[in-house]
């Protein structure tokens, strides 16, 4: 609503870029199109390994517009962390900057191995089908999932629904 509103007003203002909100939404389409395309929807678990930059906001409204649910990773993680995450979740795509997979390279390597399917976040967002993808998601059908920082031992996913993340907003 608020990108047909007021779609010529910045979004956010980034260490790389500013978005309107127009640009975050069709940017966020791509991604989301994309990932329909790869058959993700409701309950479907996308890792999204992003720095803190534009397209960490732009992948993650892009997995919620697919009706799929985002796994957060912070690409300084140790590759043991991120690894179990991976493993731990059952996801089967990781998104990322084409940076990312430049620094990380060698856990890029050992994922793709895995079978698990890796996107560039930049190629999605920059050449997806940018239309709306008219995705029903069931009020309780999982948001995303974080990760506790595993101080009793291992990390525990602690998952959010469309419920609980509407409720925390309002």
């Amino acid at each position: 609503d608020t990108a047909e509103k007021y779609g010529d007003r910045r979004a956010f203002v980034s260490v790389d870029r500013t978005l309107t909100y127009k640009e975050l939404n069709e940017e966020a389409y791509a991604v989301g199109n994309t990932l329909k395309g790869m058959g993700v929807g409701p309950e479907t678990i996308v890792a999204v390994m992003a720095d803190r930059n534009s397209y960490a906001y732009v992948m993650r409204q892009g997995v919620l517009k697919s009706g799929g649910a985002f796994l957060p990773i912070d690409p300084v993680y140790p590759e043991d962390r991120i690894r179990f995450m991976i493993e731990d979740s059952g996801t089967g795509i990781l998104m990322t900057t084409a940076d990312i997979i430049e620094r990380r390279k060698d856990l890029f390597e050992e994922n793709t191995l895995k079978g698990i399917k890796i996107i560039e976040a930049e190629k999605a967002a920059g050449e997806g089908d940018r239309s709306d993808l008219n995705v029903e998601v069931p009020f309780d059908a999982l948001a995303y999932i974080i990760y506790t920082s595993g101080s009793t031992g291992r990390p525990k996913g602690a998952m959010i629904t469309n419920r609980n993340l509407i409720n925390y907003v309002e």
